[in-house]
C-alpha cells in the first residue's frame, strides 16, 4: 500500500489492511479503524488480549513442531491449533461435531459455541431439539485444514471438496431458522484465516470480516491482535451486563450510527448546497464562455441530467475507491484518482478560485475517460457500461437517446474550479474529525447501496428553473421550503434565501424546494416484500428438488408423495387430480404425472434449484433508486450460493467457470492483471443474477440511471465491465404502458 501523507487520515480499508483485517461490508470500516480503538473497551481488553495472544502463539509453535502447515490434515489442525485457539479466546464450552439424532450428519457445523456451562449442559439434554440446542449457543464454527481455500470448491480435496464459505452460510441459515433468529453468528477458519459471518447481513456469503491470524503472529503485532480479540473472542459474543448487548452488536450499532449520520448530512448538503452549486456553475459557463443568455426547457432539462450524471459518477468513484475496487495501490492510478483530487483540493483550501480555472475539471474528465477505456499501464480494466460513456458533443440535443443526455452534457460543458471545489468539499470532507491537524474524508465504503439511494432519490422529482422576471424567494419551514416570486411574499413568510434575476434554482411541479424530501421505501418494508414474494418460490425450488430425488429412488411410496405434493390444492382441485391420478396404472406413469404436475418443462432443468432460481424474473414497476431490485439480487444470490453448496453437480457451476474464464481472458487481452481470488463463485453469482433476473421501470429517466448505478455498485465484479442494463431497466409508464402509435414508431425505428 502506498504511503499516506501525514496530513490526511488514512483511508479506513487501507488502515485495517495494516492490521490484517479485511472488512467486506459487515461493519463500517471507518468505525473499526477509527472509532473502535477510541472506545473504553479497547483499553479494558488489554490484559485479556495479551494473555490470549501468548496462548495462541504457543499453539502456532505446536503446529510448526508437528509439521502440520502443509499436511492438509483437518483433524490434526483442529486438535493442535483450532481448538486450543477457541479455548484461548474464552470458548471453554463447545460441542465438537455434535451428534444430533434428527439432523443430517453431512450438514451439521463442526462446533456449537456456548456462552457458559449452564447453557452448555442444558443444550446437551436437548440434543434432539434444534431450537433449544442451537438456541443456547452464541455462535457456530466450521474448521478446515491449514490454509485451505475459503471460497469455491477444492477439486483436489477428495474427503471434502465443498466451498467452505457456502457451507457455513448454509449452516447459519438452518441455525437461524431453527432458533427464530436468535443464533446468527458464525466463525469459519482454516487456522491461518478467520472469518466472521452474520446471518442478518444483506448477502451473508459476501458480507463478512476476515483476519489473517498467521500474519499477525509472524509480525508479533499485538495491536493487530487486539482486533482479532475484539471481534472473535468469547467476550465479543456474550451480552455485556451494563450495555445489555454484546460487543459485536455494539459494533453493528456503531456502524449503523455512522452510516445513518453520514447519510443524513449528505442528503441535507446535496439538497441545500451541492446540486444548486453545480447547476449555477454550468449555467455560468454557458453564459460566460458560450454566450448563451437564455435557457430553454430542453436545455434546463439537459443541465439537470448533466448535474445528476456528474453526481452519479462521483458517487461511483467514491464508493469504488474507498472499497479498493479500483487499483489504489498503483501509484500511477493513485495520482490520477478522485482521492488525489480530494487531497489537492484540501491542501488548496483558502486559495482564491475563479470562473476561469478548469484544472479540477480536467482532472475529473481524464479520470472518467480512464474508467471507461481502461488503462493497462495503471492496471485498470475497462468499466464501460454507459455511466462513463462519451457521446459526440457535436450531436444535436434532440437526436440523443434519453440515457445519453447526461453524459453528452458533461462532454460538451465544463465546471470551473470555483464550483467544483465546493461540490467536492461538501461531498467528501468529514469535518467532524476530532483532530484538527488531520484531514479526514467521508468513508463511502461504510455506506450501503440503500444509503446512497436514500441520498439521491429525493432529487429525482425536481427540475431546473431560472428566475427570469423577478427574484424568487425560498419561504416556509426548513423542512418544506416553497418558492415564491418576491412580489408574492407576505409579512408572515419566513425568507430563507433569495435567487436574483438570472440565477438558477431547483424546484418541483408544486413549486417546492424540499430540504429532505424523498419517496424512499424503508428497508424493513423492502425486506418484507422480498421475503414474502421471492422467498416462497426459492424455498419451493428446494422442496421440489427433494421430491424429484425421491422419485428417482429405487423404492418410492408414490401415494405418500402424491399427498405431499398436492396438499395445497383446493378441495375441487384435489378431486380433479384424484381422477387423473387413478388413471395412472404403472410406477412410471405415476412418476411422470407428479413431475409434470410440478413443472411441465421439468426436463429442461431436472429440478435443479440453482438453475431455476436464475430463471426467475423480478419486476419493480416503479423502481426509483433500485432499492427493491438490489435486495432481490442479494436474496436470490444467497439462495443460489446455498443451492450450489447443497447440489454441487448443478450445471450452474460450469456456467460460473465459463464466466470466470471469460472475464480473465478479457482482462488479459487488455494487458491487465487482477486478483483472481476476487472472481470467486459468491461474487460471480451476484453478477449472473443481476444480468438475468431483475427488471425495472420508472417514469423518471434519471431514476433509471440511479437504479443502474445501485446495481453496478452492489454487484461490482473486478475486471468485468459495468453490465449493459438498458434492456432490463427502462424508462416508461408501467401503469398505462405504451400507445399503439408509440409501439409502431419503435418498430419502424428498428427496421430503419
Amino acid at each position: 500500500m502506498l504511503q499516506q501523507p501525514d496530513l490526511f487520515q488514512q483511508p479506513p480499508q487501507e488502515r485495517l489492511a495494516e492490521f490484517h483485517v479485511r472488512n467486506q461490508k459487515l461493519f463500517s470500516s471507518h468505525y473499526l479503524a477509527y472509532r473502535l480503538p477510541d472506545r473504553a473497551l479497547w483499553g479494558e481488553m488489554e490484559d485479556g488480549a495479551r494473555q490470549t495472544f501468548e496462548r495462541i502463539k504457543a499453539a502456532y509453535r505446536a503446529m510448526s513442531a508437528a509439521n502440520l502447515f502443509g499436511a492438509k490434515n483437518e483433524a490434526e489442525t483442529e486438535r493442535v491449533f483450532i481448538r486450543p485457539a477457541f479455548q484461548a479466546l474464552g470458548f471453554e464450552h463447545f460441542s465438537v461435531q455434535p451428534s444430533l439424532d434428527s439432523y443430517d450428519a453431512k450438514r451439521r457445523p463442526d462446533y456449537a459455541l456456548f456462552p457458559d456451562q449452564e447453557n452448555y449442559e442444558t443444550a446437551q439434554l436437548e440434543r434432539g431439539d434444534m431450537k433449544v440446542y442451537y438456541g443456547k449457543a452464541i455462535a457456530i464454527g466450521e474448521a478446515k485444514y491449514w490454509n485451505r481455500p475459503m471460497n469455491d470448491r477444492v477439486q483436489g480435496d477428495k474427503k471434502d471438496p465443498s466451498d467452505a464459505t457456502k457451507q457455513i452460510v448454509g449452516y447459519l441459515r438452518d441455525v437461524a431458522e431453527w432458533t427464530d433468529g436468535k443464533t446468527n453468528w458464525g466463525i469459519l477458519t482454516n487456522g491461518k484465516l478467520w472469518r466472521l459471518f452474520y446471518r442478518r447481513a444483506d448477502y451473508t456469503a459476501e458480507n463478512y470480516l476476515e483476519i489473517d491470524l498467521e500474519a499477525i503472529i509472524h509480525e508479533d503485532n499485538f495491536e493487530a491482535f487486539k482486533y482479532f480479540y475484539a471481534l472473535l473472542s468469547h467476550e465479543a459474543f456474550v451480552t455485556q451486563p451494563v450495555e445489555g448487548i454484546s460487543w459485536l452488536e455494539s459494533y453493528l450499532k456503531g456502524s449503523a450510527d455512522y452510516s445513518t449520520g453520514i447519510t443524513k448530512r449528505l442528503k441535507e448538503l446535496i439538497f441545500e448546497k451541492v446540486f444548486d452549486g453545480l447547476v449555477q456553475g454550468f449555467v455560468q459557463y454557458r453564459r460566460e464562455k458560450l454566450g448563451i443568455t437564455r435557457e430553454e426547457e430542453t436545455s434546463k432539462r439537459a443541465i439537470f441530467q448533466g448535474c445528476l450524471t456528474l453526481l452519479y459518477r462521483l458517487l461511483f468513484l467514491l464508493n469504488a475507491e474507498s472499497r479498493l475496487l479500483l487499483p489504489m495501490d498503483n501509484r500511477s492510478y493513485r495520482e490520477r484518482s478522485l482521492r488525489a483530487l480530494m487531497e489537492r483540493i484540501w491542501k488548496e483550501r483558502g486559495q482564491r478560485r475563479t470562473q476561469h480555472d478548469f484544472d479540477y475539471w480536467n482532472h475529473l474528465a481524464r479520470l472518467f475517460n480512464l474508467i471507461n477505456d481502461g488503462a493497462p499501464e495503471f492496471n485498470l480494466p475497462r468499466y464501460n457500461g454507459g455511466l462513463f460513456k462519451r457521446p459526440d458533443p457535436n450531436t444535436p440535443l434532440d437526436q440523443l437517446k434519453e440515457e445519453e443526455i447526461g453524459p453528452w452534457f458533461l462532454e460538451k460543458y465544463e465546471l470551473a474550479n470555483l464550483h467544483l471545489y465546493d461540490a467536492i468539499e461538501q461531498l467528501t470532507f468529514d469535518l467532524e474529525v476530532p483532530t484538527p491537524s488531520v484531514s479526514a474524508f467521508i468513508d463511502y465504503s461504510s455506506l450501503g447501496v440503500r444509503h446512497l439511494g436514500e441520498i439521491y432519490e429525493g432529487l429525482l422529482e425536481f427540475k431546473v428553473e431560472i428566475a427570469e422576471e423577478e427574484p424568487v424567494c425560498a419561504v416556509g419551514s426548513k423542512k418544506k421550503l416553497q418558492w415564491k416570486k418576491r412580489s408574492e411574499v407576505t409579512e408572515s413568510d419566513t425568507v430563507h434565501f433569495i435567487k436574483q434575476i438570472g440565477e438558477p434554482y431547483i424546484t418541483n411541479d408544486k413549486g417546492e424546494r424540499k430540504a429532505t424530501g424523498s419517496y424512499y421505501t424503508p428497508h424493513y418494508i423492502v425486506e418484507y416484500i422480498v421475503e414474502h414474494t421471492i422467498g416462497p418460490q426459492l424455498r419451493r425450488f428446494r422442496q421440489e428438488k427433494a421430491w424429484f430425488d425421491q422419485l428417482q429412488a429405487s423404492e418410492v411410496d408414490f401415494q405418500k408423495l402424491y399427498q405431499e405434493i398436492t396438499q395445497d390444492e383446493s378441495e375441487e382441485g384435489k378431486a380433479r387430480l384424484q381422477t387423473l391420478w387413478e388413471l395412472c396404472k404403472s410406477d412410471e406413469g405415476r412418476g411422470n404425472f407428479l413431475l409434470t404436475y410440478l413443472d411441465r418443462e421439468w426436463t429442461r432443468h431436472n429440478f435443479d434449484p440453482a438453475t431455476r432460481a436464475l430463471k426467475l424474473k423480478v419486476l419493480d414497476p416503479a423502481m426509483g433508486s433500485g432499492h427493491f431490485l438490489v435486495h432481490a439480487v442479494d436474496s436470490i444470490s444467497e439462495c443460489v450460493a446455498l443451492f450450489l453448496n447443497e447440489f454441487p453437480e448443478s450445471p450452474v457451476g460450469a456456467e460460473l467457470e465459463r464466466l470466470r474464464k471469460g472475464i480473465l481472458e478479457n482482462v488479459q487481452n487488455q494487458g491487465v492483471r487482477i486478483d483472481e481470488s476476487k472472481l470467486n463463485d459468491v461474487n460471480l453469482i451476484k453478477r449472473m443474477v443481476m444480468k438475468r433476473c431483475v427488471y425495472g421501470v420508472d417514469l423518471n429517466p434519471m431514476a433509471v440511471e440511479l437504479a443502474k448505478l445501485s446495481l453496478w455498485l452492489d454487484s461490482f465484479t473486478v475486471g468485468a465491465p459495468l453490465s449493459f442494463l438498458n434492456h432490463h431497466l427502462r424508462c416508461g409508464n408501467s401503469l398505462i404502458g405504451a400507445t399503439i402509435e408509440e409501439v409502431q414508431t419503435a418498430i419502424e425505428g428498428k427496421r430503419q
